[in-house]
């Protein structure tokens, strides 16, 4: 008796059957060909085809394409988001698209109605084959168990590439790290095949929307109730948060290498501030950044929920506020300031994405600068020096050499290549100088009582010790990973008419100053009298009290003593 199977012709089933499995991976396909072509894309791309294939070993056909149906549909915005930013779809674009309304979605999906014609054919030709083919397994019994026992092989692989990145990039190993470390790798890989990537950025972006709608009816009636000025002055304040830039690397600073010259011949001129002793109060983004901008401290971390922030401060203050964002919208907190401002940028971009330079925020300055209003306020959130280097800054500002190739495995990371990550690193540094210089002499046109205030998030490792090799992060927070870059420029009015907070300033160049001081610092400088204000969190105040010790939030938003 001959099975059902005989009774269709095999090549022409596994023809179909290649076919609306190509369909349903063609994102994958995209991402594949819009990116650098390399082995590690090339071994990437097979791992996302095993992942999506292994459904297929026990469902029939029919289901298992029928599954894969409703992401065929929602396939041509993945693509289309490819096409355009070279990165499959993000979180922080999922939530603008959850938080947008009908209106603007549908704007955004008419962009390419030159190509609906091509995806009908897809969506056609899709359902045309699945409504075609048999409804059976595409393994047989034999070849399904080949297929597991390489899955088995291919999950230890993944599982030993873990353990390896771990030892090699972390100062202690545990089987807890060793745990995270595997669970953390799966889903990084997970995030970046469609449509597993799909599922797990709409989950994410629908438990954010969640989060800041709490977050958001928490605050919505807090308020500073400044004194607003009666002044009829032109006032403009430019904050920007740099991103993994440490204090050693920046030749103001005194670095053996030239890395800031732009910067420096202000400091020379007198115009620019320089501090020498600021120390982040934690080595992730996400724990530093409301430190930053609220009234919020290492022991009161509550308040940045509570409260509003420094945006709104300014708002408040009858400023026309601004937030412009390299970094996209990683975490709630952004979000959160973001629903605060009058206006906002933000480039959704991963930071994987190369030619994600922050220069991009500079037409958006531009702008900005032309509008009407005498009072301005801008929030910058850079990418500055974060991982990877090389990535953060045009080929023409590669003056270090040489450098880490753009594409690179992860056993690469290794102290023998030292020089290749510093000077990438040093090259991200002198094109900050280039990007803050650049907003300057914009600013300086304008003829005015200006100043912009740099300080970075944290700091950056770069094989400092035999214990910690590169990045951020660690456990126990290393001096390299806290000491960051601060410093202030003035426009001639301001320096002619508030001499007596720069006199401040002078006097504390080199006094202890960590995150929760900028809050206070930032608003005396531009001259806002608010009922919550402490003088003696404000380096920019004759009454500032530096800290005598300095405690930090680890990556586990513990509170520990830091100890150079």
């Amino acid at each position: 008796m001959k099975s059902k199977r005989t009774s269709v012709s095999i090549p022409k089933y596994y023809v179909h059957w290649t076919v609306l499995f190509l369909l349903a991976f063609t994102p994958n396909l995209f991402l594949f060909f819009y990116d650098e072509i390399t082995l590690k894309s090339e071994l990437f791309l097979l791992l996302g085809a095993a992942f999506c294939l292994f459904p297929a070993l026990f469902l029939k056909s029919k289901l298992y394409f029928g599954i894969y149906f409703p992401f065929v549909l929602l396939a041509p915005i993945e693509i289309g988001h490819i096409i355009v930013n070279k990165i499959s779809l993000t979180s922080g674009f999922l939530l603008t698209m959850l938080s947008a309304n009908s209106n603007e979605i549908v704007s955004y999906l008419s962009s390419f109605k030159l190509l609906l014609v091509f995806v009908v054919i897809y969506w056609g030709l899709y359902i045309f084959l699945w409504i075609k083919i048999p409804n059976n397994h595409f393994f047989w019994k034999k070849s399904k168990k080949i297929a597991l026992w390489l899955y088995v092989f291919l999950f230890v692989g993944i599982v030993l590439l873990s353990i390896v990145s771990l030892m090699v990039r972390s100062e202690k190993t545990s089987l807890i790290q060793v745990g995270d470390t595997i669970k953390y790798s799966f889903k990084t890989k997970f995030q970046k095949i469609y449509p597993f990537g799909l599922g797990y950025k709409t989950y994410y972006a629908i438990s954010e929307k969640i989060e800041l709608k709490n977050r958001l009816e928490k605050i919505k009636d807090f308020t500073f109730n400044p004194l607003v000025k009666d002044e009829d002055e032109s006032e403009l304040y430019i904050f920007i948060m740099g991103e993994s830039a440490r204090y050693t690397n920046f030749g103001i600073n005194g670095y053996e290498r030239n890395t800031t010259p732009l910067l420096d011949n202000m400091n020379k001129l007198g115009t620019l501030l320089t501090f020498s002793n600021v120390y982040a109060s934690g080595n992730l983004t996400n724990s530093v950044l409301p430190l930053l901008l609220t009234r919020a401290t290492v022991f009161e971390t509550n308040i940045a929920k509570e409260e509003k922030s420094l945006v709104t401060l300014f708002r408040e203050a009858e400023f026309k506020t601004y937030l412009l964002s390299n970094q996209g919208e990683n975490e709630v907190f952004l979000r959160q300031i973001r629903k605060e401002a009058g206006f906002n940028y933000i480039n959704n971009n991963d930071f994987s994405f190369d030619e994600k330079y922050d220069g991009l925020l500079l037409p958006q300055i531009d702008s900005i600068l032309k509008e009407k209003g005498k009072k301005k306020c801008l929030f910058l959130f850079t990418l500055g020096s974060h991982y990877k280097y090389n990535f953060r800054y045009p080929p023409h500002f590669e003056k270090f050499t040489p450098t880490i190739a753009k594409t690179f495995f992860t056993y690469e990371i290794v102290e023998k290549n030292k020089e290749l990550f510093v000077n990438a690193y040093d090259n991200s540094v002198l094109y900050t100088d280039y990007f803050i210089y650049e907003i300057i002499k914009k600013v300086e046109n304008q003829n005015c009582k200006a100043v912009l205030f740099y300080i970075s998030d944290h700091g950056e490792n770069l094989f400092d010790s035999p214990k910690v090799n590169l990045g951020h992060g660690t456990l126990n927070p290393t001096k390299q990973e806290l000491h960051v870059p601060l410093f202030i420029w003035f426009s001639d009015y301001y320096l002619q008419t508030v001499d007596f907070v720069v006199e401040s300033l002078r006097n504390n160049l080199d006094k202890r100053v960590n995150s929760s001081n900028v809050f206070h610092t930032f608003a005396n400088i531009a001259g806002i009298k608010y009922d919550l204000y402490q003088k003696e969190r404000d380096f920019s105040s004759k009454s500032f009290v530096a800290d005598s010790v300095h405690w930090v939030l680890n990556p586990e938003l513990e509170l520990i003593k830091f100890k150079e």
